[in-house]
């Protein structure tokens, strides 16, 4: 298992890596006429994996009604109600950091199943749905360091220092992070898609 916290490039691209050899294996193999198989293992993962995006989902929505909070603080110079407000959002890291290992796990038990599925074109869905989760994986950690730029930023606002440029960043640092919030919804509803696709060619 991979431990909290533990999730970075380096899992994303060995994920990734894999994705591209399962996929090689079953672009070289021909399941014409055969019947539908899915491993059980591949639908018990993707089972966890759509309970763990779900609640990565419901975590990003409510950051998103908090940034808008924080910006509403900011621009009414409200920097200790701010600050309280982006000390919550570096509490949900945690609950992401959680969420994040659990979906690369599943993630990975998903691919190792892949060249057991039938039809090709089924696995096919699966490759782009698996690729879309670490997507989504990947804007969870862009969020978390924009978190960290945030907190430092509202800090610098509360204590008086360099009011001007922090201004500036703040932002710009909640633009991006709403932008990632969203990406997260986009992509799992995309991968909702990938999958009942994935089910009309596994019945």
């Amino acid at each position: 298992m991979i431990k909290s916290g533990s999730v970075n490039r380096n899992t994303v691209i060995i994920l990734g890596l894999g994705i591209l050899f399962i996929g090689g294996i079953i672009f070289a193999s021909n399941f014409s006429g055969e019947r539908p198989f899915v491993p059980k293992q591949f639908s018990d993962a993707r089972i966890e994996a759509a309970q763990t995006a779900e609640g990565i989902v419901s975590i990003s929505n409510e950051s998103i009604a908090n940034l808008q909070k924080i910006s509403e603080a900011d621009k009414a110079g409200k920097y200790a109600d701010a600050l309280n407000m982006a000390l919550q959002e570096v509490g949900r890291n945690e609950e992401f950091g959680h969420l994040t290992d659990d979906l690369f796990n599943e993630l990975i038990l998903m691919t190792q199943s892949l060249s057991g599925i039938k039809p090709q074109s089924a696995a096919e869905i699966g490759i782009q749905a698996i690729g879309g989760e670490m997507q989504l994986a990947q804007k969870l950690a862009d969020y978390k360091l924009s978190t960290s730029d945030l907190l430092n930023v509202i800090r610098s606002l509360y204590g008086g220092h360099a009011a001007a440029i922090s201004k500036v960043n703040i932002n710009e640092i909640i633009t991006k992070m709403n932008a990632d919030a969203s990406a997260v919804n986009a992509l799992n509803k995309e991968y909702k898609g990938l999958m009942d696709k994935f089910d009309s060619l596994t019945k």
